[in-house]
């Protein structure tokens, strides 16, 4: 009897806190999804699709990165933008599981999304009716996230970062990623940061050699 009611208990309170949460459809439109990466840079892989998501006060943490809407490139701030103490990935709150869908980025404009056929979810740590700042992000799908790929020199891209509101319930309409304004992008390896040393020195040297001529 006793441990009846504590099942009974602890399923009430999960419940009730995924009740608090704020509600998200995470989907997109091929239009607005994920575009591969230029030929012969990532070739026709399949990622995954997550996002990250702050308050609505949080700054934005893809100011000074490229992120043009066909060939979004990985920049010396992606580490920043991965370890940003303003944003956290998106977890549904119902088995606190990771928000993620596999795309097949098989060309241009390919790769539209919809995290549970883009019906609602409770967000782990959100609140209802409340607005969100968040950007999509994909990565290799062998990668179980995109810290792991980005560790990998994998191959990484991000959407420009837009404003949501989530839903109260979730029999309430929700805006998707696409309404909410977030473009298309692309995903291209992250540069190891002895790349970018070597890449100092190529250009250190250019500036040297052509003063001495």
């Amino acid at each position: 009897m006793k441990k009846t009611l504590i099942i009974a208990a602890l399923t009430a309170l999960a419940a009730i806190s995924a009740s608090a949460q704020g509600y998200v459809s995470f989907a997109s439109t091929k239009t607005a999804g994920v575009y591969t990466a230029p030929a012969g840079t990532v070739g026709n892989s399949t990622y995954t699709v997550g996002f990250l998501w702050g308050s609505s006060a949080a700054p934005n943490p893809l100011i000074g990165t490229s992120a043009n809407p066909t060939t979004s490139s990985a920049t010396p701030n992606w580490s920043l933008i991965l370890n940003d103490p303003n944003y956290q990935l998106a977890r549904n709150a119902t088995g606190n599981t990771l928000v993620s869908v596999p795309v097949n980025n098989s060309g241009l404009a390919q790769g539209g999304w919809g995290y549970l056929s883009a019906a609602t979810f409770p967000l782990l740590g959100s609140v209802a009716g409340s607005t969100i700042r968040a950007y999509a992000i994909a990565w290799p799908t062998q990668y179980a996230t995109p810290a792991e790929a980005a560790a990998a020199n994998a191959s990484v891209g991000w959407a420009n970062t837009i404003s949501y509101v989530t839903a109260p319930d979730s029999g309430s309409a929700a805006s998707t990623f696409a309404l909410s304004g977030s473009t298309a992008f692309g995903v291209s390896s992250v540069p190891e940061p002895a790349t970018f040393a070597l890449a100092g020195l190529g250009m250190a040297a250019m500036l040297v050699a052509r003063r001495r001529k």
